[in-house]
């Protein structure tokens, strides 16, 4: 699944308020890049980014701390935790009964499973559609 459109809701960029370190995030994917830095200063600029995309794209900027491949799932749970509590986000998510695939075409297999040609043939981790399923079944 694609998402957009009716299934809009599951994707990072998604508007939602979610407050960590004691700031308001708009999105998911902007928390998720605050987790890339522990400078204060850093994670409160990124609360004001313009638009999930520009946050994505000021993440791979930022010189992550040295566990942060090891970290990056349990902050992506944690934050789709937050997100998830909204109670009208979460009946939605629970509507879904089947296995939740974050389809995709820029080739990112690691969250999702991208559906190009060129990627027809690689492993695809879908660590985002298994974090989701896990809330939404309440793993």
């Amino acid at each position: 699944m694609k998402f957009r459109g009716k299934y809009g809701f599951l994707s990072n960029f998604y508007p939602c308020k979610i407050i960590a370190w004691g700031v308001e995030y708009p999105t998911a994917e902007h928390v998720y890049v605050a987790t890339k830095t522990q400078n204060k200063q850093i994670r409160k600029n990124i609360a004001n980014i313009d638009t999930p995309g520009n946050a994505k794209r000021f993440g791979r900027t930022i010189d992550t701390y040295y566990d942060w491949e090891t970290t990056k799932v349990m902050y992506m749970r944690k934050i789709l935790q937050r997100k998830f509590a909204n109670e009208w986000l979460m009946k939605k998510l629970r509507a879904i009964e089947e296995e939740i695939i974050e389809h995709n075409t820029w080739h990112d297999n690691y969250w999702g499973a991208c559906i190009c040609d060129k990627c027809a043939r690689k492993k695809k981790k879908n660590m985002l559609g298994k974090l989701l399923m896990e809330i939404r079944d309440g793993d």
